[in-house]
């Protein structure tokens, strides 16, 4: 056996080689363009909060809906013998989805009251691996979050009775 490398051996291991960082790094480039579609939408879906007050369960409920930069939600709460909707309005801001207006009381399956506050609150939702918060403008990270107030994504038929059909109001519509 000789000690003289064989050269075709030689390519062949390089030419391997080559097409799997090749192959690496196109994947790595379908990885970083999907990257962005995934976090455009990081918000949509259903999530719920549930907590036991005075031996009655109180229910939470959010309805997100984001496209790019615009995000609309359907805040529920639900107790035993009450509960309502809220819709509102807002924009992704650093990863944040942050909502302005007070936003409209749904009175019927397509009227929407809007609703009147003395002092209008920045309201925000933070997203925090997986799960979501309100905080208030202050806070920035989910290092100020407290474990306890989070949402969970749940199953759209988790909360069927509060699905919202966002075309079916005016409230969406105005500029």
């Amino acid at each position: 056996m000789s000690a003289t490398p064989n050269l075709i051996r030689i390519r062949s291991i390089v030419r391997a080689r080559a097409a799997s960082i090749a192959l690496c790094l196109s994947l790595c480039g379908v990885a970083q363009a999907a990257a962005p579609a995934a976090t455009a939408a990081a918000f949509d879906g259903y999530w719920q909060t549930c907590e036991r007050y005075q031996g009655e369960e109180y229910c939470e409920s959010l309805q997100l809906s984001q496209q790019g930069e615009t995000i609309r939600a359907a805040w529920n709460w639900r107790a035993s013998q009450t509960g309502g909707t809220d819709l509102l309005i807002g924009r992704i801001e650093d990863g944040r989805a942050v909502f302005d207006a007070p936003g409209c009381e749904v009175t019927s399956d397509s009227e929407c009251r809007p609703k009147q506050q003395a002092r209008p609150q920045l309201m925000v939702l933070l997203r925090c691996g997986r799960d979501l918060y309100w905080v208030h403008d202050r806070k920035r990270s989910c290092a100020q979050v407290k474990p306890s107030e989070s949402y969970r994504r749940v199953d759209r038929k988790a909360l069927s009775a509060d699905v919202v059909d966002f075309a079916g109001y005016d409230f969406f519509r105005q500029p």
